[in-house]
């Protein structure tokens, strides 16, 4: 377990050679690594931060209805 640096919140971290993906509780940081196999694209961007709430998968958002469900829009299914 790892201690975020600016409060005494643990937070998860996941470390490979392609970079660092930590997660504080609110926000997901993505680190790129330095081995020659990581993009070109994702080294230039550097370290990114992505607040909880702009994931597709916040728990602020209903989830997305798959089509033909019994909860979707239409008539029910008969027997």
């Amino acid at each position: 377990m790892v201690i975020h640096p600016n409060s005494m919140e643990p937070m998860a971290e996941i470390t490979t050679r392609d970079g660092t993906w930590s997660f504080d509780g609110s926000t997901l940081r993505i680190v790129p690594g330095h081995d020659r196999r990581v993009h070109k694209v994702r080294q230039a961007l550097g370290e990114v931060g992505v607040p909880l709430a702009a994931s597709p998968a916040s728990p602020t958002r209903p989830p997305a209805k798959a089509a033909g469900s019994a909860s979707g829009c239409g008539p029910a299914p008969t027997r």
